[in-house]
């Protein structure tokens, strides 16, 4: 048996579907609401040269943690320009973070086992991230951050981490056409197996 838990920090939509398996409840959002997730709130700081995200476990925060639907206004983000709920499929997508400077972090977690009456468990998402490029030093950054990793050994899966941190180079990043200090890259697949 073998437990998987998704960290997602810094993201600002996600929707989730697993392919050929049954999904773990609300993995995609499709309740409408966080139940099965873990939300947190936090802050980051810069040490020793390193962004560190400092997170405590909480309910779904107002403005930090937020279930988008179609009835979701604007309907469009303001600096991509591309819809803020994932065209890919399902009703629901989530938005974490928002306009304000600070230091904030959110992040949501989600814990599930991967089945082992099957071959190939493949877990495939869409994401979205938009994020400020302020031009600090690296340490103190915007970031984007999204690990997955096996509860019982620690082992980080390595294929399906990704961290972002807000800078003019990033690929598959544009600079906002409606505030060139904003950088986002529009919805994109990606798969855990």
């Amino acid at each position: 048996m073998r437990r998987i838990t998704l960290t997602v920090l810094f993201i600002s939509g996600m929707t989730a579907m697993a392919f050929g398996q049954t999904c773990p409840p609300n993995i995609d959002f499709e309740t409408g609401d966080f139940s099965s997730w873990e939300c947190s709130i936090g802050t980051t700081t810069a040490a020793n040269g390193k962004n560190q995200i400092n997170l405590t476990p909480s309910p779904p925060t107002k403005s930090r943690h937020e279930i988008l639907t179609t009835a979701s206004m604007p309907t469009l983000d303001k600096y991509g320009r591309f819809p803020r709920l994932c065209p890919y499929g399902g009703k629901y997508s989530v938005q974490l973070g928002n306009d304000v400077t600070g230091a904030q972090a959110e992040g949501l977690s989600y814990t599930f086992i991967v089945p082992t009456t099957v071959d190939t468990f493949t877990f495939t998402y869409y994401y979205a991230v938009v994020f400020e490029d302020p031009g600090h030093d690296h340490s103190e950054q915007p970031r984007f951050y999204f690990t997955a990793y096996d509860v019982l050994t620690g082992e980080v899966i390595n294929c399906a981490s990704y961290d972002y941190v807000a800078t003019g180079s990033i690929p598959g990043f544009e600079k906002s056409p409606t505030n060139p200090g904003v950088l986002f890259k529009k919805w994109s697949p990606t798969s855990l197996q």
